[in-house]
């Protein structure tokens, strides 16, 4: 229950705040920023990695839960997972918590592709810019512009 509590206070939470961000026409969209042990479980737990691959349930339920409440949610983790898989891009830097530069640009051109159907972003991935990478506790942030 416990568990439920924590995901039906930050749901309900995020829910309400972005029904009322659309109500004042302000879309609120949400990208949760998977962790280095979510991405690279291995080089991190001692123990056996669960069947499904999941490190984080809370996350991918908390996820699941404001895209059924119609929250717009950018999902990175199955993206990143699937390139820190393959080799085709580090994401974290070894034996450090910061993101790799090839991770800020990958994450830039996810979060600009996302955002291209509001009218403030442009059309063409080349004018995407990565300004920078700001990281809060265990918040984060990815800050992208157009040019």
């Amino acid at each position: 229950a416990r568990n439920l509590d924590w995901l039906d206070a930050h749901g309900g939470q995020i829910s309400a705040l972005s029904k009322r961000l659309k109500s004042r026409g302000t879309d609120l969209a949400l990208v949760p920023v998977p962790r280095a042990v979510e991405l690279y479980p291995k080089s991190f737990l001692a123990t056996d990695i669960p069947r499904s691959g999941v490190i984080s349930p809370r996350l991918r339920f908390l996820t699941a839960e404001l895209l059924r409440a119609n929250v717009e949610v950018l999902d990175l983790f199955p993206r990143m997972k699937a390139a820190a898989d393959k080799g085709e891009v580090a994401i974290y830097l070894p034996k450090d918590a910061h993101w790799t530069d090839a991770a800020q640009r990958f994450t830039a051109r996810l979060i600009a592709k996302h955002l291209g159907h509001y009218s403030f972003t442009c059309k063409q991935e080349r004018h995407v810019r990565f300004i920078g990478f700001a990281q809060r506790s265990s918040d984060s942030t990815v800050i992208i512009t157009n040019t």
